[in-house]
């Protein structure tokens, strides 16, 4: 009988879709669970078998002891819970549950299901009907309060024609202006309610009308001139202004349009396109504005056009501008000088046909000055007064691109400091009697090669900027900051002694380590070092070097120290940004310094293997979160991306001198031994002994763990996985001493 209700269990229990659970009913532990319910809590069959069901159920235990009392003694077979998963999603569940006896044990056969998506589809109907009661009556009464609103707004513009429709084109409001526009041009009387398309009829407006009616609706809003009106009666030009109408809800419920008349302006602008037809011979080929002046009575006699698009003002009130007027203050002294000279030159010898370019600066209507180039040549005109017969030029960008090019030939372009080529030529020019003693400060900033390999360039362009604006802060106005390196700065002191210097430098660092403090993105860290020029004689040059020999004895100092509070930073960066990454690293040590005993290695070398533990994925601080913490396989471009790793770490710790022969198995712990490994494809003997332990370690405690992009392995699966690919990947003996003395287990 057993024999046929196990048979019978098995195949209607083990195979049924449905998620069905044994449980024990005095304690409430899961004796047994199908396929079907390890997919619906997302736990392992093995893991099912150690939970009780008061891990899945949010009532407290004795509330389940309850619920299962009420099952076992039949009293009640149908239960409503809420069962969370191991996602943590808590979902509805329908419970039907009755006791059975098997193998003398008195259990509750119990079948879950999800009643989640009927609950929240039930509601969600419950809800929409309420919504669609509330919005038919909401949209009559929005309706007419836009309408309401629109009128009592726009009824009173005089110039403005207004009308608003709703969405099947018919009028829900309009001002008397549009009523009799509409009359004006299309002979027809509107009304509330009627639509705008029977007004137009079959006039090839009809089409025009719909399209603004149309993109106006699907939320556009716009403006655009347009033509409308029968030709029969009145064709009018009009400026159309198009906007959508929302209601509370954000739905659009109709448009609205505001338009202008703007027929007898575009008929004004089309006779002064004619007008300026007369001057076309004389303007076709430049863009420049043209002009004469007199220089006997200092009046233009003439000016082009063009001076609008020159200086925002027409040709009519350029003619009334004096000379004096035209120009600034500035370029007025220049001009006047020029026409002394050149008037003179003219005069001795007016064949000679000279040709006269200046720059000047010249005001404009909105009251902005532009730079303008004037190339001039004299005449005497028939009554004869000398003339300038002259073509005006805007040359803004040119003087713009030339300033642009001038500072940047003196400004370092990363932090807007002075660049070494402005330093030189100011240390020649600062070196008078004047200006001494005069004080230079070198300052180095530690460890940005350490930062750019760990954190990217960008980051170290960012302690490059906020380490100048601690020099701006930390100097006097009259000072001269420098930056002459990739890292280096130089800071010129006029009239500064070697006291006052030091106080400076002091001061500089007492910002930098406030900075510090604050600052938990990088380390920002520099070297100093200063010397003094007291007379003229002295050469700047030994200033320099004493200050720079000064700022390295320094330097060799604090860079250590830096160095080694970087690597400490980046470690405890990763850690917080990652819990996996950091209890992966200690376990991954301790396999380490496990295996480096069994080896019966040094206490040094086992000392070694510990931090190489902690270390090795120092690197991973350079990669991308997004592919970091990715939950599925990676592409080939994040694959090539995580395998940059190694060397990020390697190019980290190699900085310090302490971690210099920890970088080189960083380097190598990816190495396989048949030298299919990355990033230099080292073949056995060429992999150092302890990339080989950690490569092991490592392999097998991510085996052993659960990942977002894995589940993990049984301690005997991930032997085998070692095993199978020793010789390979893994050094076998290396393999074999980690399975039979650390993990305790035999190697056949």
């Amino acid at each position: 009988m057993i024999k046929n209700e196990e048979f019978y269990y098995k195949n209607l229990f083990k195979n049924n879709k449905e998620v069905m659970l044994l449980i024990n009913s005095e304690t409430s532990q899961i004796e047994d669970c199908n396929g079907a319910s390890c997919d619906f809590y997302g736990y392992t069959y093995e893991e099912m078998l150690k939970m009780k069901i008061s891990d899945f159920n949010t009532l407290s235990k004795d509330q389940i002891i309850n619920e299962m009392n009420l099952a076992k003694e039949e009293k009640r077979s149908y239960f409503y819970f809420k069962h969370r998963l191991l996602n943590g999603q808590i979902r509805d569940v329908e419970v039907h549950s009755t006791p059975i006896k098997l193998d003398g044990r008195e259990l509750l056969f119990s079948i879950i299901t999800d009643t989640t998506n009927t609950k929240i589809y039930n509601e969600k109907l419950k809800w929409e009907k309420s919504i669609l009661e509330r919005t038919v009556a909401e949209r009559t009464y929005e309706l007419e309060k836009s309408k309401d609103m629109v009128f009592a707004i726009l009824e009173s513009s005089p110039d403005v024609i207004v009308f608003a429709l709703d969405c099947n084109y018919k009028y829900i409001a309009f001002n008397k202006k549009h009523r009799d526009a509409m009359i004006k041009i299309w002979g027809k009387k509107i009304e509330i309610g009627m639509s705008f398309m029977d007004v137009i009829g079959n006039h090839e407006d009809h089409k025009k009308a719909k399209i603004c009616f149309d993109r106006s609706l699907a939320g556009e809003s716009f403006n655009m001139i347009e033509e409308y009106g029968d030709e029969k009666l009145s064709r009018l030009i009009w400026q159309d202004y198009w906007s959508p109408i929302f209601s509370n809800q954000g739905e659009i419920i109709g448009l609205t349009c505001f338009s202008l008349d703007v027929t007898e302006q575009k008929k004004a602008e089309f006779a002064l396109k004619i007008s300026e037809e007369k001057y076309r011979l004389l303007t076709e080929n430049s863009s420049d504005a043209i002009w004469v002046l007199n220089l006997t009575t200092n009046k233009y006699t003439y000016i082009s056009p063009s001076i609008f698009y020159l200086r925002g003002i027409t040709a009519e009130e350029a003619m009334e501008e004096t000379f004096e007027e035209a120009v600034t203050d500035e370029s007025l002294m220049l001009i006047n000088d020029a026409i002394v000279r050149n008037r003179k030159d003219f005069i001795e010898n007016p064949k000679a046909g000279n040709h006269y370019i200046y720059e000047i600066q010249q005001p404009c209507k909105d009251g902005t000055v532009i730079w303008t180039e004037i190339s001039t040549r004299y005449r005497y005109n028939a009554k004869g007064d000398i003339e300038v017969v002259g073509a005006s030029r805007n040359i803004e960008k040119k003087k713009k691109s030339e300033k642009k090019v001038l500072y940047l030939s003196y400004h370092d372009q990363l932090t807007g400091l002075y660049n070494r080529r402005f330093y030189e030529e100011e240390s020649i020019k600062i070196n008078t009697k004047r200006n001494h003693p005069i004080s230079l400060i070198m300052a180095d900033v530690n460890g940005l090669k350490l930062t750019n390999d760990a954190f990217g360039h960008l980051a170290g362009d960012e302690i490059l900027k906020e380490f100048s604006e601690v020099l701006k802060i930390g100097v006097r106005e009259d000072d001269i900051i420098a930056r002459t390196g990739g890292d280096e700065f130089v800071i010129l002191l006029p009239e500064t002694d070697a006291i006052e210097a030091e106080k400076i430098v002091i001061g500089i660092k007492e910002i930098v380590a406030k900075r510090k403090e604050k600052n938990n993105k990088y380390i920002l860290s520099a070297s100093f070092g200063f010397s003094t020029k007291h007379n003229i004689n002295e050469d700047l040059e030994n200033v320099y070097m004493d200050a720079e020999n000064n700022m390295y004895r320094e330097k060799l100092i604090e860079s250590v120290n830096m160095k080694k509070e970087t690597i400490k930073f980046i470690i405890n960066r990763l850690y917080k940004s990652s819990e996996i990454e950091e209890k992966h690293a200690k376990r991954v040590s301790k396999l380490c310094i496990d295996i480096g005993k069994e080896m019966r290695l040094s206490e040094d070398l086992i000392e070694e293997l510990g931090l190489l533990g902690l270390l090795h994925d120092i690197g991973k601080i350079g990669i991308s979160s997004c592919v970091l913490n990715k939950g599925g396989r990676l592409n080939e471009i994040e694959f090539a991306e995580i395998k940059r790793h190694p060397e990020i770490g390697y190019q980290i710790l190699r900085a310090a001198n302490e971690y210099y022969n920890i970088a080189e198995y960083v380097l190598s712990h990816h190495e396989k031994i048949d030298g299919t490994g990355y990033p230099r494809n080292l073949t056995n003997n060429e992999i150092p002994i302890q990339s080989k332990i950690l490569s092991i370690a490592e392999a097998y405690d991510i085996m052993t763990n659960n990942y977002s992009y894995k589940e993990k392995l049984t301690q005997n699966e991930a032997m085998q996985q070692l095993k199978s690919n020793s010789n390979s990947q893994f050094d076998e003996e290396i393999v074999k001493i980690f399975i039979e003395k650390v993990l305790g287990e035999k190697w056949e």
